[in-house]
């Protein structure tokens, strides 16, 4: 049997059977994308809306700053330590403490590297050349230079100083002065330098040569000593390799009361007075 249009029953049928299949499937296609984009849609929205979320991003978020900035001061603190420091000073009344150790040091360094090797080993009070830059009380003035190098950031024990003392005994000059250092000059220096770790190493010199130029300028005194340490009459054994030394500084005034350790302050440890 046809219908009017010339289409049999079962052509039409079969058409109708054929269209519901593909309306039911892409209903199916519709509601399963629909629900994906409204789970897609929904998520950003819920966690916008959810307080606890909030709390928790924000947190995390404040924590990663904070992290940053620990990690930038960590970083600026390495390399503040990686510079060397210096102190340079003038103190007026005042005067080494062992003047005479100058004089004596050869003889002393010689006694105390027997005490090192003595046996039976020896009890004795360590004395080391830095303890030569010791300033106490007394007539004259003080000029004094200090420098602390942390060496490598990585590197342990690689620390290392370097330390000029000069005391006149006329007291601060109020003109230029220029001296040749002799060891019968009534001036006198003591240079010292090694590793902070290791005092027992020091390279400690008394300068009885040399010229040492010292500048008033205002409340201020430059200071430029140059000489060489192979031409000293006393030369400690530990300064091997160390030739000319060159040391330019300007002096800010100091008080006794003001010395520490590393400054000129007998220390209660060797190590007080190597490291700053």
């Amino acid at each position: 049997m046809r219908s009017h249009d010339g289409t049999t029953i079962a052509e039409r049928l079969t058409a109708a059977c054929r269209l519901k299949h593909c309306l039911i499937r892409w209903g199916s296609l519709a509601l399963f994308s629909s629900h994906r984009i409204h789970r897609l849609q929904a998520c950003p929205t819920h966690h916008a809306s959810n307080p606890m979320l909030n709390m928790l991003f924000t947190i995390l978020r404040w924590a990663f700053r904070a992290f940053l900035l620990l990690l930038a001061l960590l970083v600026m603190l390495l390399i503040y330590k990686s510079f060397s420091r210096t102190d340079s000073f003038h103190i007026e009344h005042a005067q080494l403490v062992d003047r005479d150790g100058l004089h004596h040091l050869e003889a002393r360094l010689a006694q105390q590297s027997a005490l090192y090797t003595a046996s039976p080993p020896v009890k004795y009070q360590e004395w080391f050349g830095f303890m030569l830059h010791h300033i106490q009380p007394g007539q004259g003035a003080i000029l004094a230079y200090r420098k602390f190098d942390p060496g490598g950031v990585l590197t342990h024990d690689d620390e290392s100083y370097a330390k000029l003392t000069v005391w006149l005994p006329d007291g601060l000059p109020t003109k230029p002065l220029k001296v040749t250092l002799t060891p019968q000059s009534r001036i006198q220096a003591v240079f010292s330098n090694g590793g902070s770790a290791w005092p027992r190493h020091d390279c400690t010199v008394a300068l009885t040569q040399g010229i040492l130029q010292i500048t008033p300028t205002g409340s201020h005194y430059a200071v430029d000593y140059l000489g060489n340490i192979a031409l000293q009459p006393q030369v400690n054994p530990e300064c091997e390799g160390l030739s000319n030394v060159r040391q330019e500084f300007t002096t800010s005034a100091l008080s006794l009361s003001e010395l520490t350790p590393w400054l000129g302050k007998p220390g209660e440890h060797p190590y007080d007075e190597t490291y700053r």
